[in-house]
């Protein structure tokens, strides 16, 4: 509905009280940043053994990163 009318229609129709409530709950929002997963990930697997050591640290072989001491 937002592409064919505005915010204060919209929560006029839903009954709202406050437009607040309306863009919290149906308007869709923006990513604030592009998904980098996969890339950091990827520098991950390559930065050497010993750069990951300490609170942060490599699992499953480099697939991945978490916090916390290593299994045994």
């Amino acid at each position: 509905m937002a592409s064919e009318s505005t915010l204060a229609n919209a929560t006029a129709l839903l009954g709202h009280s406050d437009e607040s409530t309306t863009a919290r709950h149906y308007v869709q929002r923006l990513h604030v940043a592009p998904d980098l997963r996969v890339i950091i990930d990827q520098l991950v697997a390559q930065a050497p053994d010993d750069a990951l050591e300490g609170p942060i640290r490599r699992v499953n072989g480099g697939s991945g990163m978490t916090k916390g001491p290593t299994a045994a």
